[in-house]
């Protein structure tokens, strides 16, 4: 029964491999590997409490998770190693901000903490707004390694923000976050959602700003150029508008009016 059984400890929001199975898992489920954070004693305690739990439940379950007694903390580490743990409180707020600071360790943490890959960021009361999800923020940030991460974590591609429909890909393209547009689309991201209430799509909105890579990218994935927002504008004309002639001159030459 008991190579069956996988004994781990959350503490502090930190998942700790406390047996021999669950060490085994611990680099695979991001897990820390509770020989190198505790005591044996406190190991041996944090078992027995495991051990016991299933014997409770009448059964071998294939995962138990301690909630650990008062006789044991989390481990204390230096100053340059607490700097990597999960802070002590998890919140939105600092979803995001690992998000847009491209902090996949804390990413990681918060997804094993039980935050959704789409779960949004911090609200906005000021301006009536609900939190975008927390890949908005990478891609705004052009944090790409991080929007990487979440889509393999499972973040939606065309999340759409709840106010003014914002997606992923209209953050990056805003942005000029090429690399980031081009993992949305590669995820099946859609190129002209538009965003409310001024219909600027993502090509729109990069061509405004100049962003001659992104734009490329979008009219390669069937971006339309004859979309217009509320003021009349095409990709072309958001280029002209925004002065910049490269990206007028291709846009152009691919047909745009």
């Amino acid at each position: 029964m008991g190579n069956n059984i996988v004994v781990t400890a959350n503490i502090g929001g930190v998942v700790y491999a406390v047996n021999g199975t669950a060490r085994t898992m611990a680099a695979s489920q991001g897990w820390k590997d509770g020989k190198d954070y505790f005591e044996p004693a406190e190991l041996r305690l944090l078992l027995q409490q495991g051990m016991k739990s299933c014997s409770a439940s009448g059964g071998a379950p294939v995962a138990t998770t301690v909630q650990p007694a008062e006789e044991v903390t989390a481990p204390q580490k230096s100053p340059t190693e607490s700097s990597k743990e999960a802070p002590s409180s998890f919140t939105r707020e600092g979803f995001a901000k690992a998000a847009s600071k491209e902090d996949i360790e804390s990413l990681k943490q918060y997804l094993a903490a039980g935050f959704a890959p789409d779960t949004p960021g911090p609200d906005m009361p000021w301006i009536k707004q609900k939190g975008s999800p927390v890949i908005a923020a990478a891609a705004a940030a052009k944090k790409c390694a991080a929007v990487d991460f979440l889509l393999s974590a499972g973040a939606k591609p065309d999340y759409k923000g709840v106010k003014h429909g914002w997606t992923p890909i209209a953050h990056a393209a805003q942005a000029g976050a090429a690399d980031c547009v081009r993992s949305l689309l590669a995820k099946g991201a859609r190129p002209d959602v538009a965003l409310e209430p001024g219909g600027d799509t993502p090509i729109i909105m990069a061509a405004y700003q100049g962003h001659l890579e992104v734009v490329k990218l979008l009219v390669e994935h069937g971006a339309s150029l004859k979309a217009k927002n509320k003021d009349g504008d095409t990709a072309y004309r958001a280029a002209v508008v925004g002065g910049s002639n490269a990206t007028a001159q291709y846009l152009r030459s691919k047909g745009g009016q």
